[in-house]
């Protein structure tokens, strides 16, 4: 069996989640049996080669590539309309966004070409779009409902990859896809690699990971606040990812503020195994990131914004939830967490069964497995 899997921005440029667990998907198959290859777009302009792109390229060295077209156009709302050309016709194909993202594709594809497109960007709150105007929200569905409608047969031959239960439903509910054309399986994280570990401060450390991108901005918030309340001497915050001058500026006068910025793979798990917990206040579809807190054996603390809470929940996995992620919500948390460690009590007891149950959902291991029966189910 044959499969192509597009990256969304070559690995040259971007070491984001996304392209990483595509380069992951195509290594693992070709190594049991099925003819992965990757479809690498050409439009990176604008990025820079990332300093350890060509030891990270060695770990796929064996997996097939083609160069492929593609244009990108910024619609109202930040809304994207992804179109690609010159795609074989041979084989399934594996598109990394949003079924929204690729319309134009769906509308001219070739008869019986069979695809496979990943919900990594559809971002859903109880069962709706977010991050976009109410208006926009119901025109794409009503176009897309249209566009599933219009091929007819052909509508078989569309499938979904979803990465949460939520986005399941959207899929069948709102999109029209049969239910045996959508397969919920999660993101990844190689769970053996981390390690619980305990440090012997009496402040409770608090990391944030993916700068400004990633809400930090609600970070400095919460520390702004916990300075007035007079409780900042009972924290540690880090941060890691993209610097920004004018909060390090900002926050420079605090001896219990610490800005990383961007650090490689093996820092960023030492890091992680230094600290208490990991406040994850962005919106989120599936972030990896939680994976890593889990396995690390952090109290994770995010909000309803991140829509894999569901899924944690489903799996008895115990996450701090709040419910609108404002930071007025995370400082009682905070502070019982906090009070707890000043008093030399454990402040996650359940934190080894957290990596337990996730590791039997979400392990690589078990991820890659899941992913080679879709695309075989999918090719058959």
């Amino acid at each position: 069996m044959k499969a192509y899997l597009i990256t969304p921005v070559d690995i040259k440029y971007s070491y984001r989640a996304t392209e990483v667990q595509i380069y992951e998907y195509a290594k693992y198959m070709c190594e049991h049996g099925i003819d992965a290859r990757l479809l690498i777009t050409e439009n990176v302009r604008g990025y820079k080669e990332l300093p350890n792109y060509r030891k990270m390229l060695a770990r796929y060295k064996n997996v097939p590539k083609k160069e492929v077209r593609c244009s990108e156009y910024v619609l109202p709302f930040s809304w994207h309309r992804v179109t690609y050309y010159n795609l074989p016709s041979d084989a399934p194909i594996y598109f990394p966004y949003s079924i929204h993202d690729y319309m134009a594709n769906i509308r001219k594809k070739p008869k019986g070409q069979k695809y496979i497109i990943a919900c990594h960007s559809l971002h859903l709150k109880d069962g709706h779009i977010i991050k976009n105007h109410d208006i926009l929200e119901s025109l794409l569905n009503m176009h897309v409902r249209h566009i599933i409608r219009s091929i007819g047969n052909e509508r078989d031959n569309i499938y979904a990859h979803a990465i949460t239960k939520d986005q399941v439903d959207y899929m069948i509910d709102v999109v029209g896809l049969k239910r045996e054309n959508v397969f919920y399986v999660p993101p990844m994280a190689d769970f053996g690699i981390y390690r619980f570990s305990k440090n012997n401060s009496r402040k409770l450390r608090v990391l944030h990971v993916g700068g400004m991108a990633k809400d930090m901005q609600i970070v400095l918030e919460i520390i702004d606040k916990l300075n007035v309340l007079g409780k900042l001497d009972m924290f540690e915050f880090y941060f890691i990812g993209e610097r920004d001058q004018g909060a390090e500026e900002s926050y420079k006068a605090y001896a219990n503020v610490h800005f990383l910025g961007r650090v490689g793979d093996k820092e960023k798990i030492k890091v992680e195994g230094s600290v208490d917990a990991l406040i994850v206040p962005a919106y989120e579809s599936f972030g990896r990131i939680i994976h890593e807190g889990i396995a690390s054996g952090l109290c994770i603390l995010t909000s309803r914004r991140t829509e894999s809470w569901r899924d944690f929940e489903a799996l008895g996995i115990k996450l701090i939830v709040t419910k609108s992620g404002t930071a007025e919500e995370y400082i009682e948390p905070m502070t019982k967490l906090a009070e707890a460690k000043s008093r030399g009590r454990e402040i996650a007891p359940y934190r080894k069964s957290n990596k337990e149950k996730a590791a039997k959902v979400f392990d690589m291991s078990v991820v890659l497995k899941g992913i080679t029966e879709m695309f075989l189910k999918v090719g058959r």
